[in-house]
């Protein structure tokens, strides 16, 4: 992957190597401030969840990221995805949640005036709130009025999306509905983590990641304070997040999903097993409005199982044991071979959708 990076004439950098003050991060976010710095911040301690984890950040500076620091750390519990936001007037933001428990977690945000040299103090950005207000895990935009819509969603009793409003600069928020679904077409916990983009002035558009196999979708046709109830896209999706960047000439560009399953055991004697895999799926797309005619047109292109790994994806039939073993008493106890589902090869898909 790096040396097909750096042949497009792209460059490659760690952060940081195995000296690092902590064993486990997670959720890393990127920005670039109003005089081209960037930064980057993650959450980072023994693991994910433990009360030791802070939030981290770097900085990019003459060509080389400068070492960790803990940026933030303001109760004695775990802090989770910082969201790394620059505003049109030139101040960059970090948010973050914090608490033991993502359901009743809080969000905080601080804020930088000089590109991420000093930080304001660390407050509560809806005070008294549980449950998280503000970004979760993508970043906001800013809307053709002005206004900050931050991508949200809750956890609690399920997983619930909505759209967060500021139209002072994030002094004070409004919340939308939670976006509904039909639970006989999205089973299970729901939709979450949302990202936006605005298309005509103000249309708003949200993907969202599921446990339902693909990405979902969500639109608004006030400026994000109300919104149509989900549905599905053909874009995959394997309970992975995403992020989507809008360019400033209306081009989308969606994201890259990588999984990876962990040994498989096909017995209850453990004696015969399939061996861990992962898989790469990546979509990209593009708004052609105003290309084609005035007419909402997009066109997807969908790349399934990128790297095409030919495994056995999952049992299908457990068996006692696949070996013969000499049970109790010398009894031989013959085996019997467990049952696998093969998986799926490479698949290009390639999807218009157009309004009427």
């Amino acid at each position: 992957y790096e040396a097909r990076i750096k042949a497009t004439g792209g460059r490659v950098d760690f952060v940081f190597g195995k000296d690092r003050p902590f064993a486990q991060c997670h959720a890393s976010t990127v920005v670039q401030t109003a005089d081209g710095t960037l930064m980057t911040a993650w959450f980072g301690g023994t693991e994910e969840k433990n009360p030791d984890v802070s939030i981290w950040m770097s900085r990019f500076v003459n060509g080389v990221w400068s070492a960790p620091v803990r940026a933030a750390r303001v109760q004695e519990c775990a802090h989770w995805n910082p969201v790394l936001f620059t505003d049109a007037e030139g101040a960059t933001h970090l948010f973050f949640k914090v608490g033991p428990e993502i359901p009743y977690w809080q969000t905080y945000w601080m804020t930088t005036t000089d590109h991420g040299q000093t930080w304001s103090a660390p407050k509560e950005l809806v005070p008294g709130d549980k449950g998280g207000r503000g970004p979760v895990k993508d970043k906001p935009i800013i809307l053709s009025d002005g206004t900050w819509l931050a991508p949200a969603s809750t956890e609690l009793g399920g997983w619930k999306p909505f759209a967060d409003r500021s139209t002072d600069h994030g002094v004070t928020w409004t919340r939308s509905a939670d976006f509904q679904r039909d639970k006989s077409k999205l089973p299970g916990v729901g939709a979450i983590q949302p990202t936006f983009w605005e298309s005509p002035k103000g249309e708003v558009h949200a993907l969202l990641r599921t446990a339902g196999g693909h990405i979902w979708r969500a639109d608004s046709k006030d400026y994000g304070q109300s919104w149509s109830s989900v549905y599905a896209t053909p874009l995959p999706n394997n309970d992975s997040g995403i992020d989507l960047l809008r360019y400033d000439d209306g081009r989308l560009f969606g994201s890259f999903a990588l999984k990876y399953v962990g040994r498989q055991y096909a017995t209850f004697t453990n004696d015969e097993s399939i061996k861990g895999y992962a898989t790469l799926d990546m979509s990209i797309g593009v708004h052609l409005a105003g290309l084609i005619d005035a007419q909402r047109t997009d066109l997807r292109l969908n790349l399934i199982n990128a790297t095409n790994p030919h495994v056995l994806s999952g049992v299908e039939a457990i068996s006692t044991n696949a070996q013969d073993v000499i049970g109790r008493n010398g009894t031989p106890i013959a085996g019997s071979p467990p049952a696998y589902y093969i998986g799926s090869g490479r698949a290009l898909l390639a999807t218009v959708s157009r309004s009427f």
